[in-house]
């Protein structure tokens, strides 16, 4: 039996991305944003890749 959460959506949420966001400026590792939002951590990983922005 798997342990990864599985999401019943194909794409993320408002309140999802949300979610992201709050976790990462809480330290949380994506497994751990990932169970709480009920997605794959792979999933975390590339929302985060794709809209991150980094300050100069």
């Amino acid at each position: 039996m798997s342990t990864k959460a599985t999401g019943n959506k194909k794409h993320l949420t408002l309140a999802d991305r949300a979610a992201i966001e709050h976790g990462i400026s809480r330290g949380e590792n994506f497994t751990q944003i990932a169970c709480r939002i009920n997605k794959d951590s792979s999933t975390i990983s590339k929302e985060i890749r794709r809209h991150l922005f980094r300050v100069l």
